[in-house]
Order: structure tokens, then C-alpha cells, then sequence
């Protein structure tokens, strides 16, 4: 536009609204509709309108149509997001060092049209949130993802600091990776083996070195593990690194 013309115009800069602001004007038109919709629920729309009411009354009305009480795990389904009870799932299968169950969930996500992306999106959000309760319990006003408070509560217990910093790691690692890779569910059932805390104790941690192999090759290796831990994955997943 010409600064002649804008000159002669009025000029508003509108800001997004909090999550706080945005829980508050929904939860005034779930009472006046008579809409059955708990608090989690309320500030689950709010995050993910990202600020925006016009956004956020728009997935209250889609909420508002099922014939039910609505919790955030609704609201999660409808926006085609990965759910509470989904991320738990995977957080305990993490916290357990339990293999099976673990890529168990990580397949049925990804067959049910949830991204490798979304899922570790989710988990990044989830993991930042544990760090928080870690080291600053009381604040819940700064959590951002749909795992709920007494939830992560009972989930911190089972990681250290330095433990979820590495996962964080990890996390971040495995988002590059996606966006070389044609095998996205592979690297993503990678990363969340790479999650359990038995394969990085900060206690008894070991980095991998690279093994020479014909002709003075090395072979590059995925992560740091135990010296007590099958280190198949190394060899299974090395050639699944995105190009230089």
C-alpha cells in the first residue's frame, strides 16, 4: 500500500489473546449454551487456537455436537491431534523400558493418520513440561501441552533432570532427521527407543564410537547407550541417516 494512502488511514495492531483470556470467554459461552465441557477441555481449544477466539469458538461448536460430557481427549480427536491418554501411553511404555508396548502405540498413531511430526511435536511439548515440573512444580500457568498437570506430576518422578534434557535432545535430533528421511515411522519408532532412560542413565552412560570395517570404513552410530544393552539398533538404522 502507498504511504500516502496509509498515512491518511487509522492503523490498529491486534495482539493474540491468552490462553487464560480465551478459557474464560469460552467457558462464559459453554454456560449460556448449556455445553458440558470440563476446564481441561476449555484450555486444550484455547491452545490450540493459538490466540485466536475466532478459532477457538469454531472448535467449541464442533465439540459442542457430541452427546456427551467433553474432556480434552475430545477436543484432541476432533483437531486431529495426538491425545492425553495416547501420550501417556507412549510416556509410560518410556518411563517402563517397555519395548513392545512402546512401538506397539508408536504403529497404531501412525495407522490411525497421526504424522512421525505431530507425534514428536506432541512429545517435545509433553517433555518441556515435565522439565517445568521438575524445576518449577507450582507453575502451572506455563505448561503448554494437553498432558494435565496431576498427570506429569506422577510422570516426573521417573526422570532426572539431565535425563529429560537428553531426550529433549534427542527429540530435536529426530525432527531434523524427518525432514530428509522417506522413512519417517522409522525414525520415529528410533527415537522413542532412544527415550527409555535404561538406554541413558546419566550415571552409566557410554558414547558409542564409530568400528572400523573393510578398507578402514566407519560405520556412524545412532545414539548413546549402556554397555549392558543390545546395541542392535546401531546397526540396524545407520544407513537411515538424512544426507549430508
Amino acid at each position: 500500500m502507498l504511504p500516502t494512502i496509509v498515512s491518511r488511514c487509522q492503523v490498529f495492531n491486534f495482539r493474540t489473546l491468552s490462553v487464560q483470556a480465551i478459557v474464560q470467554h469460552l467457558g462464559i459461552v459453554a454456560d449460556a449454551e448449556s455445553i458440558s465441557i470440563d476446564e481441561e477441555a476449555l484450555t486444550a481449544i484455547a491452545r490450540l487456537s493459538d490466540g485466536g477466539l475466532r478459532d477457538a469458538l469454531q472448535l467449541l461448536g464442533q465439540v459442542s455436537l457430541l452427546d456427551e460430557d467433553i474432556t480434552a481427549n475430545h477436543v484432541m480427536e476432533i483437531a486431529g491431534g495426538v491425545t492425553e491418554t495416547e501420550l501417556m501411553s507412549i510416556l509410560q511404555a518410556i518411563s517402563t523400558n517397555n519395548t513392545f508396548n512402546l512401538l506397539q502405540v508408536a504403529r497404531l498413531l501412525v495407522d490411525s493418520g497421526k504424522t512421525p511430526k505431530l507425534i514428536l511435536s506432541n512429545l517435545l511439548q509433553t517433555y518441556r513440561d515435565l522439565l517445568i515440573i521438575k524445576s518449577a512444580p507450582k507453575e502451572q500457568s506455563l505448561l503448554t501441552g494437553c498432558v494435565s498437570y496431576a498427570q506429569l506430576k506422577v510422570l516426573a518422578n521417573h526422570w532426572n533432570f539431565e535425563t529429560l534434557n537428553l531426550s529433549l535432545a534427542e527429540l530435536q535430533k529426530a525432527e531434523n532427521y524427518l525432514r530428509y528421511t522417506v522413512n519417517a515411522a522409522v525414525w520415529l519408532e528410533v527415537c522413542l527407543l532412544n527415550l527409555m532412560p535404561s538406554l541413558f542413565p546419566v550415571s552409566a552412560t557410554k558414547t558409542l564410537t564409530a568400528k572400523p570395517v573393510h578398507d578402514g570404513k566407519l560405520l556412524p552410530t545412532v545414539g548413546v547407550y549402556t554397555t549392558n544393552k543390545v546395541k542392535c539398533l546401531n546397526s540396524q538404522f545407520w544407513c537411515l541417516s538424512p544426507p549430508m
